[in-house]
């Protein structure tokens, strides 16, 4: 009987270990990527079929006075559609009051921002994209960077350029070499 009422209890426990015990960490739809247009960080999504409101967020740590400090913005995919061509600026007329610096690490998160009430609710097809970045000469007057931030070094790096070689020039081992001769000898006959 004991092992009885114990089994039932355990039984009614179970739900609440569901809902309450574990939850559902949505994993980001893509990198919110950056660029620089008019020497100023430039913001950007690579999809094109985003709907609704969403709210972009630069944020980093400050070091002294061991705060997290952020700038946002609210708007639309309908309204404004941050893509490569039509990208928003990381300046004080689109974030008020930012002051970007050098060697910082800056969180970039685009969320998704509708309110279900709202009388211009557009239904989201995403839930966020994310990129960590920092920034070589913000402050000065040359050309600004962008560095990435590498989690493994806990530092900005400098972004590495991979070139890879044309479709035409494709990579030719011994064996094509051979069938490339028998098929000039078999030309030339």
């Amino acid at each position: 009987m004991k092992y009885c009422i114990n089994g039932f209890i355990l039984l009614l426990m179970l739900p609440i270990f569901n809902v309450y015990g574990i939850s559902h960490i949505s994993l980001p739809d893509g990198k919110l990527n950056v660029i620089i247009k008019n020497n100023k960080p430039c913001i950007y999504v690579d999809r094109n079929d985003l709907t609704g409101r969403y709210m972009m967020r630069i944020a980093y740590s400050d070091e002294v006075s061991n705060e997290y400090k952020f700038w946002y913005r609210i708007s639309s995919f309908e309204k404004e559609y941050p893509n490569q061509e039509k990208c928003i600026l990381a300046d004080k007329e689109n974030f008020p009051n930012i002051k970007l610096t050098n060697g910082t690490i800056y969180n970039f998160l685009l969320e998704s921002a509708s309110i279900g009430g709202d009388d211009k609710y557009v239904q989201n097809n995403f839930n966020h994209f994310i990129g960590s970045y920092c920034f070589k000469n913000i402050e000065g007057n040359g050309a600004v960077t962008i560095q990435e931030f590498d989690p493994q070094k806990n530092k900005c790096i400098d972004k590495v350029k991979i070139s890879y070689p044309a479709a035409e020039e494709k990579y030719t081992g011994w064996l094509g070499y051979i069938i490339q001769w028998i098929n000039d000898l078999w030309e030339s006959m």
